[in-house]
């Protein structure tokens, strides 16, 4: 693939591949155009310049460079989206890593695996913390960051760390 300068930005309901000058190659339209939808967050696929767009309240879409629609996922429903935390690697691990309201109330961490065809999402970790700060890391696992602990899950799910922020260790 031949390397170019592009950028890609989102607002409401769409988003828009630009080149180095700025110009605008092609926009994307979310189908429907929801008042209620924007683009919250675009990650660039650095293999083919492709975009991981994933629209508020929580729809993950992906568009290539052209604006075919090669992929559009409802990650969680609408109605729970306020729950709902997202990051994603792909340039090592290639996943999306998000969290939801699981069936039982608790927040589940969710990864879907991009290389996957079907990209079926699979819960990997039951009860952890709601609303983190999330970010991969270069071991293909993810970092969760609450007010109180800082989390380490695997690929597989397993906690590898947990660091406790309450303690301060002093009067």
């Amino acid at each position: 693939m031949e390397r170019l300068a592009i950028c890609w930005l989102g607002q409401n309901g769409q988003a828009s591949l630009r080149n180095g000058a700025g110009e605008i190659l092609m926009t994307y339209e979310l189908p429907g155009r929801d008042p209620n939808s924007w683009a919250d967050t675009i990650y660039a696929d650095p293999r083919d310049g492709s975009a991981w767009i994933v629209f508020r309240p929580a729809r993950l879409v992906h568009v290539d460079r052209d604006g075919n629609v090669l992929a559009d996922l409802e990650l969680v429903p609408a109605l729970e989206s306020y729950a709902f935390v997202v990051t994603a690697d792909l340039d090592g691990d290639r996943a999306v890593w998000y969290t939801r309201i699981g069936p039982e109330r608790r927040t589940e961490l969710m990864r879907i695996d991009l290389d996957d065809p079907g990209l079926n999402a699979e819960v990997v970790a039951s009860g952890v913390p709601s609303l983190p700060l999330m970010a991969p890391d270069l071991e293909g696992g993810v970092w969760l960051v609450t007010r109180d602990a800082v989390l380490r899950f695997n690929g597989n799910g397993e906690a590898a760390v947990t660091l406790d922020l309450g303690a301060t260790g002093g009067d």
